[in-house]
């Protein structure tokens, strides 16, 4: 049952305010199984505990901050990309640090560091839009600019990280971990 179905069954047994919030997450789980499927959740693109792995990032996929589809689809994105290469999932991701530099600059202007950021951010996940906006204009970092680029978006990493955010591990991979049989690289375990 898609979204707006699930909306028009609970507008017809008396739910139709909470109808709009089931949709937007039922919109999400959506956003997030594509991102799965087109990113290695393919079973003939991906064997054994790296496709069962890439299937199980969909609970890394839940966010505390309000992202927009299309920033919330390079969210999911990134995720995943970190779940296939075995790296850390708790840093905040470049969808978190877009949401969190756009909601500093509704509140005051971005210094050039943290505008060179955003661009950056923006261009590397959007280009199409990045383009279409850039017509003229130039925004890359350059020299010591880009060193304070990089230390600002670790920083964000930093501070939006997740400690929650953390493939599990079920027995059948844990078992094949301990005989060697599969390398956990980076990923997080509590």
């Amino acid at each position: 049952m898609n979204g707006e179905a699930l909306a028009e069954m609970l507008k017809e047994i008396g739910f139709e305010g909470r109808g709009r919030a089931i949709q937007d997450i039922y919109a999400r789980m959506e956003i997030a199984e594509e991102e799965i499927e087109i990113g290695g959740g393919r079973r003939d693109a991906i064997e054994g505990s790296t496709a069962h792995r890439v299937w199980s990032s969909f609970t890394l996929m839940c966010t505390d901050h309000t992202l927009t589809a299309m920033v919330f689809r390079i969210h999911c994105r990134e995720i995943v990309r970190r779940v296939i290469r075995y790296e850390d999932t708790r840093p905040g991701t470049d969808a978190e640090i877009m949401n969190a530099l756009m909601e500093m600059s509704q509140r005051a202007p971005l210094n050039s560091d943290a505008a060179a950021l955003y661009w950056e951010l923006f261009r590397e996940h959007l280009p199409d839009k990045a383009t279409e906006i850039e017509k003229g204009a130039d925004f890359a970092p350059r020299g010591s600019h880009r060193t304070a680029v990089a230390e600002m978006k670790h920083e964000f990493q930093r501070r939006l990280s997740d400690d929650q955010r953390v493939l599990r591990l079920d027995k059948v991979q844990k078992r094949a971990h301990s005989r060697g049989q599969l390398h956990l690289g980076k990923i997080g375990r509590p």
